[in-house]
């Protein structure tokens, strides 16, 4: 598999661009491209971890009330941290492991690849080394399976997620330059081999994103901003997380 290079400008190259900026500028606009927010929204029954009935309706519950004569509606929030689209830290299977707030924010924003994963089994090392990543991507989200059944969109815990295997998770940490991964389930790792494919990711100093909704989102090069709550000392956090998709614009010549 062939992975479209990211758009790269040399030193020379850069330098006449700048030049012909200003020149450009008057009659020259660049549209970005949109932003695509692939953070599935917390509402009741939405997937939770190993429930048949999703988030209960009461994960949200109004304190203060218009309705009711108060001044303003205020909201309490009762729900797991790794409600919806959320980010791992490593305290999550780690004694001793860094909290939410420890992340480094270098990793959850930059350019990340988007890669489809082909369905019929969880990922496994070999999996991973037949999608030829680029040696030196650093971040990954992989669309799988999930996306295509819908997963994220179902009440009932599905155990028959698509993620990957702890073969895989040695393969990411051992072989490669990646410091964030991505799935589209609410797990990284498969139920059968969940703790140590987690624990092999944190000891390897790897960012865990679960629950992104991918279904809008096409294979590529992409920016990425996923930045988590800050909750104090907690071992996960929800996350709001776009996508923006790098793009090459082609300049008409002066």
């Amino acid at each position: 598999m062939v992975w479209l290079q990211r758009p790269r400008t040399s030193g020379v190259l850069l330098l006449l661009a700048l030049s012909a900026a200003a020149v450009a500028a008057a009659s020259c606009k660049h549209a970005a491209a949109p932003y695509i927010d692939v953070t599935v929204p917390v509402r009741a029954g939405m997937p939770i971890w190993e429930s048949p009935r999703g988030l209960p309706k009461h994960w949200r519950t109004l304190h203060l009330q218009l309705a009711d004569g108060d001044e303003v509606n205020q909201s309490w929030l009762n729900l797991d941290a790794h409600t919806g689209t959320h980010i791992d830290a490593p305290a999550h299977f780690l004694k001793g492991g860094s909290a939410i707030e420890d992340l480094d924010l270098d990793v959850l924003i930059g350019e990340v690849l988007v890669v489809e994963v082909p369905g019929g089994s969880n990922i496994t090392a070999e999996v991973l080394q037949q999608l030829a990543l680029p040696a030196d991507v650093q971040r990954v989200m992989l669309k799988t399976d999930n996306t295509e059944k819908g997963l994220m969109a179902q009440r009932a815990f599905a155990s028959n997620y698509t993620a990957l295997d702890s073969t895989a998770a040695a393969h990411i940490t051992g072989s490669s330059s990646i410091k964030l991964v991505g799935i589209d389930y609410l797990s990284i790792g498969m139920l059968e081999d969940i703790g140590e494919t987690h624990r092999t990711l944190f000891k390897g100093g790897v960012v865990v994103i679960e629950g992104l909704d991918l279904s809008q989102v096409q294979r590529g090069w992409y920016h990425q901003m996923c930045l988590p709550a800050k909750l104090a000392g907690s071992d996960g956090a929800p996350v709001r997380c776009v996508l923006q998709q790098l793009v090459t614009v082609k300049h008409t010549e002066l």
